[in-house]
C-alpha cells in the first residue's frame, strides 16, 4: 500500500514543481463529541519538490533500536490479531517481525539475547497460529526452531510440537 501511494505521489508532485493543496474543514467537533458546523476554514500549502528519494527497505541497514522497535511493534500487531482470532494476518506480523530479527551480524551479546527472546516468543506465537490454523507440519517446523533458541525452558514449545506430531500421526494434515 505504501508503495502505491509513493507512486502516486512521484506522478503528482514532480521534481522541480510546485504544487498549491488546500484543506477545507466543514466541521469541527464540539461538546459531548457532536460535530457542528462551522465557517469552514482554510489550510492552504505551497510544495516544491527539490529531491525525491526511495526509502531502503533492507532491515538489516537499520540501526538495533530501530530494528528492535520494530520487531517488538509487528509483535505487538501479531498479539492483537491473534486476540481477535484473525490468526492467518496474526502469523504474518509474526514473520515481519522475524524478519527484523533474523540477521544478528555486528551485535554484542547483550544485543543478540534481546533479539533472541522477541524471535522465540515470536516462533512460539507463529506455532500457535499454525496450531490454531490445523498447520501441524508448520508448528513443528516453528517448534523445532524455538528450540533452537531455547531448548531448556521451553515446556509450551515441546507440548504443541507433540500435539502437532500425535494430529500429523492421525492423518489430519
Amino acid at each position: 500500500m505504501e508503495s502505491k501511494n509513493n507512486n502516486l505521489l512521484l506522478k503528482i508532485f514532480s521534481i522541480g514543481t510546485v504544487t498549491h493543496l488546500t484543506f477545507v474543514s466543514h466541521f469541527q467537533i464540539g461538546s459531548l463529541n457532536k460535530k457542528i458546523k462551522k465557517n469552514e476554514p482554510k489550510i492552504e500549502y505551497e510544495i516544491e519538490v527539490l529531491n525525491c528519494e526511495k526509502k531502503k527497505n533492507n532491515f538489516w541497514e537499520l540501526e538495533f533500536d530501530e530494528r528492535l522497535r520494530i520487531a517488538q511493534l509487528k509483535k505487538e500487531e501479531g498479539k492483537s490479531y491473534f486476540l481477535d482470532k484473525i490468526f492467518d494476518k496474526s502469523k504474518r506480523r509474526y514473520l515481519k517481525s522475524v524478519k527484523y530479527l533474523e540477521n544478528k551480524e555486528n551485535l554484542n551479546e547483550k544485543q543478540i539475547k534481546m533479539f533472541n527472546e522477541i524471535l522465540n516468543l515470536c516462533y512460539l506465537n507463529i506455532a500457535a497460529c499454525e496450531l490454531k490454523l490445523e498447520n501441524f507440519e508448520n508448528v513443528i517446523h516453528y517448534c523445532n526452531l524455538s528450540l533452537e533458541i531455547d531448548s531448556i525452558k521451553n515446556v509450551k514449545v515441546k507440548k504443541k510440537k507433540n500435539v502437532s506430531f500425535k494430529n500429523n500421526q492421525k492423518g489430519i494434515i
